[in-house]
């Protein structure tokens, strides 16, 4: 931070002593011609005319080259600068232009698609699963199996001791479900239960196929002969 203010410092400082012997030496300069021609009034008015006039112009100057860069500024637009062929030599508007498509390339692929939300689990957008998180909906399918159950019989509530798994066993033991799809739907309600990975819609479509199955199995126990 110093360092900074120090420069900044030294280099008003540099720019006042240069602007003031400039004008040292112009002074002088000036005060040489007038002594010289002060005796002749008509050579003194065409040097103080020449001299405003230079003035003048180069007041002129400056407030234009002002102006100038200040429209020009105002028209360049805030979120990027645009870069003409005329503005750079030409190797370098080509490298110039092909680093912008390569960003351009790259904004493009990193932009999420509609079909990239199956590998987050939820429904593609615009589908009639738009709004379905696949492993939340299967998981909910151990609830809807548990209702039917206990519609069949009050007897086969699930306590909240009992596991996923030993309630689907009582169920196989009570003749309820079908063996071989019940041991099918638990050992993949499992997986998705407790595992990390999400689901795909494909993998979705074939356990709810499972879950139908399952669920159109439900009947009364079978009486003992």
């Amino acid at each position: 931070m110093f360092d900074r203010i120090y420069k900044t410092i030294l280099d008003v400082s540099t720019r006042l002593v240069s602007f003031l012997i400039a004008i040292g030496l112009l002074g002088l300069c000036g005060l040489d011609i007038f002594l010289r021609v002060y005796k002749n009034k008509y050579v003194l008015i065409g040097a103080g005319s020449s001299v405003c006039l230079l003035g003048v112009g180069a007041l002129l100057i400056i407030s234009s080259r002002k102006l100038s860069i200040r429209s020009a500024l105002q028209d360049v637009p805030k979120l990027y600068v645009p870069i003409n062929p005329s503005d750079v030599p030409k190797r370098v508007y080509r490298l110039i232009q092909a680093d912008l498509s390569k960003v351009a390339n790259i904004s493009l692929e990193a932009k999420p698609r509609p079909e990239d939300a199956l590998d987050l689990g939820w429904g593609k957008i615009g589908s009639q699963l738009e709004t379905i998180h696949y492993k939340t909906a299967a998981i909910q399918t151990f609830e809807l199996l548990e209702k039917a159950a206990t519609e069949i019989s009050p007897f086969y509530r699930r306590e909240p001791s009992v596991s996923a798994r030993r309630y689907i066993e009582m169920l196989i033991a009570e003749t309820v479900l079908r063996k071989d799809v019940a041991h099918y739907y638990i050992d993949r309600y499992e997986q998705l239960r407790f595992g990390p990975r999400q689901m795909s819609e494909a993998e979705y479509k074939e356990f709810m196929k499972v879950f139908a199955l399952l669920f159109r199995s439900l009947r009364y126990p079978e009486l003992p002969g």
